[in-house]
């Protein structure tokens, strides 16, 4: 046998047994037969925080706030009656809602002048369209900034709301994460309500657990390997899930700064990939992982999902018209032999 036929058939070896000395001895309510439950410190994650955070987050360079990106996607002005009409189409990047102003400039032959909009709302990962009227401009210049060609304009936008650094939550410094140290980096711990590892919540003589190996054993060997379904991948807890996932891709566990932007893995071909324990992923989780791998200078993803909104093709799209990015989507089941 190779290593991972043996790891495959201890695991399963291990399973068995839990199995037959639980139906023998009566399964413990809080651990169901495990006899593990998850650890307490580090929540199954097996890493915690150290208890001095030693890092200036690099990404807000330790101001906890960013200022966002919200594109000038298009820009035009007409005259009117000794005014002008200049507009922009601006498309917040953000996956949070964030408040600016519109500043337009109306370029004369000597003078510039200026004008200002009130405050506005830019949802995420929507165009916004903004006109501000300039006006108020002096004979002079309107008869040359209205003649054929010389109508030049500007419009940008000033006073944006900072956000949170997504990167450290706004705490401006990165914390190190530890191994646990209740669960060794497993991230259970035994049950407190059973008698021993294994669950057992009634007395169980030596000759009769021996007896149980030896059944265990020979069920191991006769009986086939139960193919795991998506029910069984929905009771699992995040990490098991997330574990399962990228041992069956086969592809290298992000590290923990990409992990916190909400990127799992990446694939040998440098792929980013999102883990969604959940059947409601849709339109917000895909322009929000687009955003992420934009600003990564990634150009392809994977969100994988047990299933997905009708409104996620839309998205995918929209990820690809508006960040240059790719996106795909894989169902759990497809994963599954």
């Amino acid at each position: 046998m190779n290593r991972k036929k043996i790891i495959t058939f201890l695991i399963f070896f291990v399973i068995e047994l839990i199995f037959v000395i639980s139906v023998v001895s009566g399964q413990c309510d809080r651990c169901s037969g495990t006899g593990k439950i998850i650890c307490y410190n580090c929540q199954g994650t097996g890493k915690v925080q150290t208890s001095e955070p030693v890092e200036t987050c690099e990404y807000c360079l330790g101001f906890g706030v960013i200022q966002p990106t919200i594109t000038k996607k298009s820009a035009f002005a007409q005259t009117g009656d000794k005014e002008v009409f200049v507009s922009g189409t601006f498309e917040n990047d953000q996956t949070d809602g964030i408040y600016g102003m519109a500043i337009a400039e109306v370029i004369g032959e000597i003078t510039t002048y200026t004008n200002s909009s009130e405050r506005i709302y830019f949802p995420p990962n929507e165009e916004i369209l903004v006109t501000v009227i300039v006006n108020n401009i002096p004979n002079d210049d309107w008869n040359w900034i209205s003649k054929f060609g010389n109508l030049k304009t500007n419009i940008y936008l000033s006073n944006i709301d900072s956000i949170s650094c997504p990167l450290c939550g706004g705490d401006g410094i990165l914390t190190p994460l530890s191994t646990c140290s209740i669960c060794y980096g497993t991230g259970f711990t035994d049950c407190p309500d059973c008698n021993s590892n294994f669950g057992i919540t009634g007395g169980v003589t030596t000759i009769g657990v021996i007896a149980i190996i030896g059944l265990v054993i020979l069920s191991t060997i006769i009986i086939r390997r139960r193919k795991i379904t998506e029910k069984d991948l929905k009771k699992m807890s995040f990490y098991e899930y997330q574990n399962w996932i990228i041992e069956k891709l086969s592809v290298e566990r992000a590290q923990i700064r990409d992990s916190r932007l909400g990127i799992d893995g990446y694939t040998k071909d440098g792929e980013a990939i999102q883990i969604n324990q959940s059947h409601n992923v849709g339109k917000a989780e895909v322009y929000k992982f687009a955003n992420i791998l934009s600003k990564k200078k990634i150009k392809r993803g994977i969100i994988i999902a047990f299933n997905f909104n009708d409104n996620v093709f839309e998205a995918i799209n929209g990820a690809r018209q508006h960040f240059r990015i790719i996106i795909e989507t894989v169902m759990v089941k497809q994963l599954i032999d």
